[in-house]
């Protein structure tokens, strides 16, 4: 960790790395393999500091990796295997130049919150809220039947999540229910007439 403070991109101290990659590890859930490594190489005569992080998940083989060039401000991704939704990765891998490690980490969460299915948008969640009906409902059991397989508990966040998401990649729809009148308001309705 002594080279962060030889890279003049960066203001953190290597102690503050540290705490934000924990920080990350100890966010994520049982199962996942999450390591670091910071490293010096010599190119074209300059020595260069890398910070390397890696994340496996084993049942998904998913594999991620992240390279983040301290000195010329870079990260790239590189992404192999499976999400939580059973949907290829490969497509998320990127390289982009970043102003400092602290977007760098801020992008590494959000790719990780993308592969491992851990975040939640508001979009999501008013989806859930607005009693949304499937449009195709038989393709919609065989999704929960899929899903019902792959995970231990249903109904599950991440259970009825992968079902939503593999249902509208087979190209489902939704519709807002109807909203049903009680049957109070239309006895009040017609005692008035």
């Amino acid at each position: 960790m002594k080279y962060l403070k030889l890279f003049e991109n960066f203001i953190n101290d290597d102690n503050n790395l540290e705490k934000k990659l924990s920080e990350i590890r100890d966010s994520l859930p049982v199962g996942v393999d999450f390591s670091w490594k910071m490293q010096s190489e010599k190119v074209n005569d300059f020595e260069q500091g890398y910070l390397y992080i890696s994340l496996y998940k084993n049942e998904l083989e998913l594999n991620l990796q992240w390279s983040i060039d301290l000195d010329n401000t870079q990260i790239q991704f590189i992404a192999e295997g499976t999400d939580e939704y059973g949907e290829n990765v490969s497509d998320k891998s990127y390289r982009q130049k970043v102003d400092n490690i602290d977007e760098a980490l801020d992008l590494v969460k959000q790719n990780i919150d993308e592969c491992l299915g851990m975040n939640i948008t508001n979009e999501k969640i008013e989806l859930f809220l607005e009693k949304n009906v499937a449009k195709d409902q038989s393709l919609w059991a065989s999704c929960k039947a899929w899903a019902k397989e792959r995970y231990d508990v249903w109904p599950s966040a991440y259970a009825c999540g992968a079902a939503a998401k593999r249902y509208k990649a087979k190209g489902g729809k939704w519709r807002k229910a109807k909203k049903r009148k009680s049957k109070k308001r239309r006895s009040r309705k017609n005692k008035r007439r």
